[in-house]
């Protein structure tokens, strides 16, 4: 087995503007407020074989061979009627955490596959259907 993760799965925290010490416990890489990339405690590769229970836990059955990044921010945030919360993510956040993704190249999307890596709430509200794994 590979020291690669298969995919990258991309949340918001549900938290304030800047990664706490549980954010930092269940994502590899978080985007902070004002754009600043935050290592969360486990490695990348710790999500490779998850067995152990040594790996960030960051979504429910797919943590396998997968890496959890994130934006902080969203506290509060409701779907429907949409709200973003008292900490919504901002462009320059988001910016940021884009151009995270040329360090990991597997992670890019790719529009070959014809569909997006995304599910549940984040999906509905840019348009996707969450595809199942």
């Amino acid at each position: 087995m590979g020291t690669d993760a298969d995919r990258s799965i991309t949340h918001w925290t549900a938290g304030a503007g800047r990664a706490s010490a549980v954010d930092k416990e269940h994502y590899h890489r978080i985007t902070e407020r004002d754009g600043t990339i935050v290592h969360g405690t486990e490695e990348i590769e710790d999500n490779i074989v998850t067995s152990d229970g040594d790996y960030a836990a960051h979504t429910r059955n797919l943590n396998t061979r997968s890496a959890g990044f994130a934006m902080a921010g969203m506290r509060g945030a409701q779907e429907i009627p949409f709200y973003a919360g008292d900490s919504p993510i901002n462009r320059h956040q988001f910016e940021a955490h884009c151009k995270m993704y040329p360090h990991h190249p597997r992670d890019v999307p790719d529009p070959r596959r014809g569909r997006a890596d995304a599910g549940g709430e984040a999906a509905r509200q840019v348009g996707l259907h969450p595809h199942p794994v």
